[in-house]
């Protein structure tokens, strides 16, 4: 019996609660609202922060050694230096690609023999 008056006291308070929130805001939409409008004024905001930290640049880019490339025959550039793209920064020194350029030189260069029965 005790719950029954709980849930029943619980239940009514939550009803009167929802129905004080709904009587407030149809009474407040009625009313008509003041409004203040000013105009804009445009200023320069200027302030320094001083935080610690370092720049790094936006394009720096690290090259790294390539093993599969073959030994640095010789390096272009030294480090730290600026570069323009396109610009070579080492060449590289391997017997197979010495070959795989003289199998393209002779391609595209086919020398032409007749053979005489």
């Amino acid at each position: 019996m005790k719950k029954g008056i709980i849930i029943t006291a619980v239940a009514v308070v939550i009803v009167a609660v929802i129905g004080i929130n709904v009587y407030r805001a149809q009474s407040v939409s009625g009313k008509a609202v003041n409004v203040h409008v000013a105009n804009i004024k445009e200023k320069k905001l200027r302030n320094t922060v001083m935080v610690p930290g370092t720049l790094k640049l936006a394009d720096e880019q690290y090259v790294y050694f390539d093993a599969e490339k073959g030994e640095v025959e010789r390096f272009h550039v030294t480090e730290g230096s600026r570069v323009q793209q396109g610009t070579s920064l080492v060449t590289y020194e391997s017997d197979a690609l010495d070959l795989e350029q003289e199998q393209n030189n002779l391609e595209k260069n086919p020398v032409s023999c007749k053979l005489t029965p």
